[in-house]
């Protein structure tokens, strides 16, 4: 997939999004990657809720990702509240993702849902992931907002 269909998949999801009045509001895509659209969680600097595509996996994505030095604190936050956010997740089962090392700079945690065989060059079936991941981006700004404003 070259950059000019990666963002035209997102300025279609942009569109979606706001004809459906799902009231995300989100930042980029920023051309130089392509690969994903931030939103604002409201949990501060190094928190921040991601739609992604992975094209060489064909797979989307929906998680909160976690940056900065204070990552494995928060991860771990998070982690100890596990059962209950993925209580509220109703049914959903994320992959949790720690940061290797302690490191500022480090990679990134992340909590994440996975949307797999997501055929991104089939334009036809734009509109089911886009619903996936507009589904999937509330529900996780619904579940994980309140409790990153308390790390």
């Amino acid at each position: 997939m070259d950059i000019s269909t990666r963002m035209r998949y997102w300025k279609t999801f942009a569109s979606y999004v706001k004809r459906e009045n799902i009231g995300l509001q989100f930042r980029g895509p920023y051309e130089s990657t392509s690969k994903e659209l931030l939103f604002n969680v409201g949990g501060g600097e190094g928190i921040e809720l991601r739609a992604w595509i992975d094209e060489g996996k064909d797979r989307i994505e929906v998680m909160l990702y976690l940056t900065g030095p204070k990552k494995q604190a928060r991860f771990n936050s998070l982690e100890s509240m596990g059962s209950e956010l993925n209580d509220s997740l109703k049914g959903e089962d994320p992959e949790w993702r720690p940061p290797v090392g302690h490191a500022p700079r480090t990679p990134s945690a992340s909590i994440a849902l996975i949307r797999r065989n997501a055929n991104l060059e089939d334009r036809s079936d734009w509109n089911s992931q886009h619903e996936w991941l507009s589904e999937k981006l509330v529900r996780f700004d619904e579940v994980f907002r309140p409790v990153v404003k308390r790390l």
